[in-house]
């Protein structure tokens, strides 16, 4: 197989592995759901068919599925196992090309038949939004009446487009990167312009692009903005786990904690967020761990963290007013303390009398 044909299964690959968590995410959301008889069902012919699969191959793959356990979470572990084994074995170039093509077919088009059904049932049971994969070369067919398309790979278009120069690692890359910033601007111009739901859509829609501790921290931007709070904040936990050096997340949890009066625990979360090394705009935290000690009335404390931020970004014109604002707000405090010390404890005149 040569090495265009490789990049572009690869490339399908990783977005069938991410249309999959999606809808297990969902089903192990809904844990009514994921144990119907129905889906049970699914996994189970799902899992056969998988294992007769990979039986007739030289390597086998150990099964994460018990023989009594066909829950949404364990089929999971076996979906993924099975991926990453079919992603070696395609960068191993294990078989030959006309095999390789093949497999790689029938192995997509098992599972994604399945995907089908499984999709068709949160469609029916729950309001989930599930996105669809946004394949480069899979065809599609949605039989009347269905609300969710069959994907399928067509094994003669994988090899003929794969043989064309255009299909190149670079050419793909560059699409997949070019479509995923698109999204990302289009959803940006949906949060400025307040339609939140579409916001969410396109970042969702970018995310099968790119799976990205970025993409994941703007859908939880925009589910917060919808007052979906747990949702918000459940995707700020899925950024930290894909990229534990990446800051807005924690800066983000740590707001949405802090709008709920959670300050203190906002306040690790806001830590945290100092320490990261992948942060352009490090200000943030700084302000925010600000805010929550100004909620506290701890006014020093708040100039300290609002001061530490302008240090990061000196040309900050309303944290030089916050700033100075605060000065003068610990200062009348000081006065006014001392004016209280000075009354009870006269530094002129008699002393006081005993208190005892």
């Amino acid at each position: 197989m040569d090495n265009n044909t490789t990049q572009l299964a690869l490339s399908e690959l990783h977005s069938c592995h991410l249309y999959l968590d999606r809808i297990y995410q969902g089903l192990n959301e809904f844990t009514d759901i994921g144990h119907l008889p129905l889906v049970k069902k699914i996994n189970v012919q799902l899992i056969d068919d998988l294992r007769e699969f990979f039986s007739g191959q030289i390597l086998q793959i150990s099964s994460a599925v018990k023989e009594d356990d066909f829950s949404p979470g364990a089929v999971r572990d076996f979906l993924h196992h099975s991926l990453r084994f079919m992603e070696t074995a395609i960068q191993l170039r294990m078989w030959s090309d006309e095999e390789m093509t093949s497999l790689i077919s029938n192995f997509m088009n098992r599972i994604y038949l399945s995907a089908q059904e499984l999709h068709q049932v949160l469609e029916d049971y729950t309001h989930l939004e599930i996105q669809l994969p946004r394949p480069i070369i899979l065809d599609s067919h949605l039989e009347e009446g269905e609300k969710v398309p069959l994907f399928y790979l067509d094994p003669e278009k994988l090899t003929t487009i794969g043989e064309h120069k255009e299909s190149s690692i670079t050419s793909i890359d560059g699409r997949r990167e070019k479509q995923y910033r698109q999204l990302i601007s289009k959803g940006h111009k949906y949060m400025v312009s307040k339609k939140y739901e579409k916001a969410t859509e396109a970042f969702q829609s970018a995310q099968n692009y790119d799976d990205s501790a970025e993409v994941m921290t703007l859908i939880a931007w925009s589910f917060s903005l919808r007052g979906k709070m747990e949702k918000a904040k459940s995707f700020c936990l899925q950024a930290i786990q894909k990229d534990p050096n990446y800051g807005p997340p924690y800066n983000d949890l740590g707001n949405y904690l802090l709008q709920e009066g959670h300050g203190e625990e906002a306040l690790k979360w806001f830590e945290l967020a100092k320490k990261c090394s992948h942060y352009q705009n490090r200000e943030y935290p700084y302000i925010n761990a600000g805010r929550v000690y100004l909620s506290k009335r701890e006014f020093k404390k708040a100039f300290e963290e609002f001061s530490k931020a302008l240090s990061i970004a000196p040309n900050h014109q309303e944290l030089h007013q916050t700033i100075n604002r605060l000065k003068k707000t610990i200062e009348k405090s000081e006065r006014k303390q001392q004016t209280a010390k000075n009354h009870l404890f006269p530094t002129d005149g008699p002393p006081p009398p005993p208190i005892f």
